[in-house]
């Protein structure tokens, strides 16, 4: 059975990549927020510099899933308990795979 974080994460070249669905996850913030935000800064998603507040957010969130015993290195597991978690709270389509 596919996971919602099988389309949203991946390992390329030893280097873990998000897709911007994944971010939106991790650091609660919408899609559309973050590519209006990579489009100010003239750059692609996978590259732009989050803002202070969005930091913030993605620790505050990394600290709620250390609580649940969803650690730090496990972003597959993060990624598919917040895909449930926002498709509870909202019905959001992200936590469904695709």
């Amino acid at each position: 059975m596919r996971r919602p974080s099988d389309r949203m994460f991946m390992i390329i070249n030893g280097e873990p990549i998000l897709s911007v669905d994944g971010l939106s996850l991790l650091i609660d913030v919408p899609v559309a927020e973050i590519k209006a935000e990579a489009a100010r800064q003239g750059i692609d998603v996978q590259v732009m510099v989050l803002p202070a507040a969005w930091e913030r957010q993605g620790r505050r969130i990394a600290v709620r899933l250390a609580v649940r015993g969803i650690g730090r290195g496990d972003i597959p597991a993060a990624l598919d308990f917040l895909a449930a978690e926002r498709a509870r709270r909202d019905g959001s389509t992200v936590a469904r795979a695709g």
